[in-house]
Order: C-alpha cells, then structure tokens, then sequence
C-alpha cells in the first residue's frame, strides 16, 4: 500500500442509511417520482419501480436526469446489462445450457467500450467461456455463413450454442445520443462512430442520387463493412429523418441490419442441441452507470422444433402495480434472494432484519467509499470471516469484494474471529 492508502476490512461499517434499500411502495413512491420528473426532466417519463432500485444500485441514471428520460424514451425496456446476464441465465436453466456444453458467440461493434469489465459481453463471457467473435463495425456478422459453419462446428457433442447479438449506441450525461465521454479524451466522442458516420454520410448528399449507383461507384475494398452500412442505410434514410427521434431510430434500423443478417447465417445443423439467440441494442451509459441493453430478441430453437419466446423474461411491469413492493421482490427477480413470503424469505427477515445480497452490499459500499477516495488502487484489502467453503464460492460476498479490491489479507479463522 503507497503513502496516504486505505486500508478496507470487512469488519469495518458504513452508515446504515447507505446499505438499507430505499422505500419502494406502489402508489406513494410513483406520485413522488413523478413530481420530481415533471419539474427535472425535459420529457416526462412514466416512472418506473425496478428503475428506482437500479439508480440506487449505481446500475442505472437518477429517474429525474435528462439521460434517463433519453434512455427510457428512445429505448423503452432497457435495462443494465448485469439484469440481462441473471435473467437471461435464470430462463435458460430448464435447457440444461452450461458454460461446458454450451459455446458463446457474438455479432457486436469491437469497439472498446462494448466490451470492458463489467460489461453485457464480458459478463456473458465469463459465465459461457470465450465468445468467439462473429460482428464487424456495426455488429454486423460479417463472418456470414462461413464463419458461422466454422463456429458451429464447435460445440460440444450433444451441446448448445449461445449468441449475443445488435448494435451500440451511446447516451450522454445531458441525454444527447450517439456521445461517450471515452477514456483520456478531453470532448466526447462519437459512439457507434461507424453507425453514425454512414448516416452522416448519407444526410450530407446535397443532390437526389441513385444510392444503389452511388455506393457501387464509391465501393472500396479498403472498406466494404463502412460502405455496406451506408447503403443499407441510406435505404430507409428517410424514415430515419422523419423519426421523432431520428439517433434513436437509427440505433433501431441498425438493429434491424444486424438481426437480418444474424438470421440469413444461422441454422440448427450442428446437432440436436439448443441455439440461443439474445438480440438487441446495447446502450452505452456515463459513469457511474451500467451500460444497458434494450432486449429485442431471445429466443431457443432447437432442429425440427418450433421456436420458443423467452422475451417476456426482461420484462419487469409486474412491479409496477398498485400494490406495495419491495426490495425482496425485485432481489428475487434478479435471483439474488428467495421468493417475498417463502418460508425461507420469511425466516431472513425475522431473524436478520435489513439484510441484503452479497451484490448489494459490494456496490452499495464501493460507491460510498469512492466518494471518499477509497479505492482498489490505493488500499488494502482483508476479511475475518470464517475460512468454510460456502462463504468462499462464485457470488459470494467474500468472493465479490476480493475481486473489486483485489488480494485478500485471511485474519479469520473458525467462526470469523481473528486471534
């Protein structure tokens, strides 16, 4: 640890007010949010139960922002990408789909920022195994029906395949469309640069041209992925202008180029096994957010059988009712804690009023120290907890700080005491 670092031990408290949920209640909290919409936000989005836990978790923008009415404006069921991996995971367990008989794909943009830690494919990678990598600039799968054959030609005997597919689009702080504030720059950049560069391409003909024309004569072979996105979308140029939100509706119309192409290479020959398609739009946030994902397609289909719809999964309006809701009900969607009213949830609450998930505690206590300049880099980690396995496994409390503040100083032994 270098001069002026922290250390952080798991025996140390925060605040209680910073670990406790916030009150979520049906009617009275709806009322109260969307008061602070109507007087904060540029447009007045329905508020929305599950979104009030995700800004409270730092996954996703405060209800009252301009980036959260331009997220859930243009991109209505978006949701973070660490919602998408635990739903995504939780419907997938009747198929029997794991990360060894399972290979994962994905048709998305290389750019950098679609695939840091933390992020929807670096969480799916982590738990399928190493993606291989079907997407050009776009997403595009431009390895066509070759590369998917190859890829296929991968699976386990018997097993299955999972594929992440769409394009990328970025949200700004004051809710402009298509800027990041990327890693060392000073001005936000644009993001999907390709994306957006193809419609700025096409918008900028100042004359009536033929767009079949246009692009054969401008074709390169230096360029093909750019120039087969400016004349796929100079096709629906018009209905992109038109759009009332015309960067919202061309992250859409990107989407629809790459889902078309995604089904154009796929097939069911690789064996008897499962084939998972996850489609959408991957939504690039500010810090401290999330990224999110506007899920558009998940669907199983499987040779000789009638696919099957999973994309109610993602939905979350069940929370959204009259009725009063909490923490524990939208933990257990997330599948962090047992079903509101088991035996077992009943039991918690009873014996151990205001506890949490393991995840809860890790953000919740990371966010308040960050704001105090505690961080990975300039502090020590230990914990006092007893050495049992079960305390130690994937998801764990003790797993999850050690992988956000790094290696572990044990000063437990049984029970946790330290001597």
């Amino acid at each position: 640890m270098g001069p002026g670092g922290t250390c952080f031990s798991t025996t140390e408290t925060s605040p209680l007010t910073k670990l406790l949920p916030p009150q979520i209640c049906g009617d009275e909290f709806q009322a109260v949010l969307l008061q602070e919409s109507k007087a904060n936000s540029p447009s007045v989005v329905k508020p929305d139960v599950a979104h009030r836990l995700f800004n409270w978790l730092s996954w996703g923008p405060p209800p009252s922002s301009k980036c959260y009415a331009a997220l859930h404006t243009c991109f209505p069921g978006a949701v973070p990408g660490s919602v998408v991996v635990k739903r995504s995971i939780s419907a997938l367990e009747p198929y029997e789909m794991t990360g060894e008989n399972t290979i994962y794909g994905q048709s998305i943009c290389p750019d950098e920022i679609n695939n840091e830690v933390g992020d929807l494919a670096t969480l799916l990678q982590d738990h399928w195994g190493e993606g291989f990598p079907m997407g050009g600039i776009s997403g595009v799968p431009f390895v066509g029906r070759t590369g998917f054959k190859a890829f296929s030609h991968h699976v386990p005997d018997s097993g299955s395949i999972f594929i992440l597919f769409g394009p990328h689009i970025a949200i700004a702080n004051d809710g402009e469309i298509g800027k990041y504030a990327r890693l060392g720059q000073n001005e936000s950049s644009s993001a999907c640069g390709a994306v957006l560069a193809a419609y700025n391409s096409c918008s900028n003909e100042t004359e009536p041209m033929d767009l079949q024309q246009h692009f054969e004569r401008q074709t390169s072979w230096l360029d093909m992925q750019q120039d087969f996105l400016r004349h796929k979308i100079g096709e629906r140029l018009e209905e992109i202008r038109s759009a009332e939100q015309p960067l919202g509706k061309l992250a859409s119309v990107a989407y629809d180029l790459v889902r078309e192409k995604v089904e154009g290479i796929i097939n069911n020959d690789f064996g008897p096994g499962h084939l998972v398609l996850l489609g959408g739009i991957q939504i690039n946030m500010p810090s401290p957010c999330e990224d999110h994902f506007q899920p558009l397609m998940f669907r199983v289909m499987q040779k000789n059988k009638a696919p099957v719809d999973l994309l109610p999964t993602f939905s979350h309006a069940q929370f959204n009712g009259s009725r009063e809701v909490q923490c524990s009900d939208l933990f257990n969607w997330l599948t962090w804690a047992p079903a509101s009213n088991s035996k077992c949830e009943l039991s918690l609450r009873q014996h151990f009023s205001g506890a949490v998930p393991g995840q809860v505690i890790l953000l919740r206590t990371s966010l308040a120290l960050k704001r105090l300049g505690v961080l990975p880099e300039n502090s020590l980690y230990g914990q006092s907890i007893c050495p049992d396995e079960i305390n130690n496994e994937n998801g764990d409390l003790a797993t999850c700080m050690k992988t956000y503040w790094g290696s572990c100083f044990p000063m437990g032994g049984i029970s946790g005491a330290h001597s």
